[in-house]
């Protein structure tokens, strides 16, 4: 799922089986889609990825830069029904 999605421009998605990955995601790479496996997690523990990963502030600025430099060279996909996006 998180391959998919990262194929789409603006999405920085992120596969979580623990809290830890979930904060850090976030703190450092400003994630803004949550991937986990419904076979690999339980319910109590997704929750608690989610609150964690939706609670977690991106870290700064300095950040930022970094990441988009390294999200501008690759190759992306528009979203479904975006101005310039081609139907399957």
């Amino acid at each position: 799922m998180s391959l998919a999605a990262n194929a789409v421009q603006g999405i920085r998605a992120v596969v979580c089986s623990e809290p830890y990955t979930a904060r850090m995601s976030r703190l450092h790479n400003d994630t803004n889609v949550l991937c986990m496996g419904s076979r690999v997690i339980g319910h109590e523990l997704a929750k608690m990825i989610a609150d964690v990963w939706l609670e977690t502030p991106f870290e700064g600025a300095g950040t930022r830069s970094a990441l988009t430099r390294s999200w501008s060279g690759e190759r992306r996909v528009d979203p479904p029904g975006s101005i310039g996006s081609v139907p399957a």
